[in-house]
């Protein structure tokens, strides 16, 4: 034994930093509505720049609401690995954006879904690459061919035009 006693967290104090959090998020929110707003947002038809990411800012705003006012203790689990896990989702996310500029959807989706679901999520190797090939393809062909949102060129796209 070490000598150090368990540390009992204060009910209240755990109970405000979990509003915190929810206030955080909804100050993010509140400002990504006004720069979204400051954008043209067109119609629900033809929609301008500023239109989902408006929507995206209110649901968000929302949902911070809810959390602030209908905390409920127990529907929270301690974080596994403490911080460290969240730290390098962040840096997982930040490669994503580096690799789908310079690499494209797929190769990037493929690499995120691996990483979050084997090694985040610690899913089974069978798992991590039915749901990976799967969520990326049903990802591409939605956003590429049915949305015909302009991505960055692809490599692996690139294979099949060729």
């Amino acid at each position: 034994m070490t000598g150090q006693e368990p540390r009992t967290d204060d009910p209240a104090a755990s109970r405000d930093g979990r509003r915190a959090g929810g206030v955080v998020t909804l100050v993010l929110a509140a400002a990504g509505a006004v720069l979204a707003s400051r954008l043209p947002l067109g119609t629900l038809t033809d929609p301008g720049p500023g239109l989902w990411p408006l929507a995206v800012a209110l649901a968000t705003a929302l949902a911070s609401l809810a959390v602030i006012v209908t905390d409920v203790p127990d529907d929270y689990e301690g974080l596994a690995g403490g911080g460290r896990r969240i730290a390098v989702a962040v840096a997982a996310v930040a490669v994503l954006v580096v690799l789908f500029t310079t690499a494209g959807f797929i190769l990037s989706g493929l690499a995120c879904f691996v990483f979050w679901l084997r090694f985040l999520g610690r899913e089974s190797w069978r798992l991590t690459a039915i749901v990976s090939a799967g969520g990326v393809g049903v990802l591409y062909v939605l956003f590429a061919l049915v949305l015909r949102v302009p991505l960055p060129p692809d490599l692996v796209a690139g294979l099949w035009e060729a």
